[in-house]
């Protein structure tokens, strides 16, 4: 398992790299927090984990209600599967970017201010792609 403390060291260089970045975090509903660049933020990591969880809960329904229905009507069940994989959220402190990160983990990018949103995402993939290969070698290791 990888070491949360490499990890805080981790998304504080990235906000250091990236100041239009005023937290980056990981977590899990059933872990927590993992990791982050700002401690103070538990209650809003936290938040933004428990909207995360609630939208898979959504997902998860409508998949359920979908083959319900193709079932009842006699349809061959198509797989449609409802999966949200990135959300952007306005909140008080900023743009938010939420997205699915090794399966099972929350990857979340608050932005200071609200730049172009493709800019945001763009950028948010960068360091999910980053974060990904770190969590690879210190899994490894």
């Amino acid at each position: 398992m990888f070491k949360p403390l490499k990890l805080n060291e981790f998304l504080s260089e990235i906000t250091q790299r990236e100041p239009s970045f005023k937290c980056v975090f990981l977590s899990s509903n059933q872990d927590g927090i993992i990791a982050t660049n700002d401690w103070n933020q538990k209650s809003f990591i936290s938040n933004m984990t428990a909207l995360w969880e609630e939208s898979i809960f959504v997902g998860q329904f409508l998949n359920n209600d979908i083959a319900a229905e193709q079932e009842e009507m006699g349809e061959e069940c198509l797989s449609m599967n409802v999966s949200i994989q990135t959300q952007i959220v306005h909140h008080d402190n900023g743009t938010v970017i939420l997205q699915n990160i090794c399966n099972n983990l929350l990857f979340g990018v608050c932005s200071k201010k609200d730049p172009n949103h493709a800019i945001l995402l763009q950028k948010a993939q960068n360091i999910k792609k980053l974060i990904e290969e770190e969590i690879k070698k210190a899994s490894a290791a």
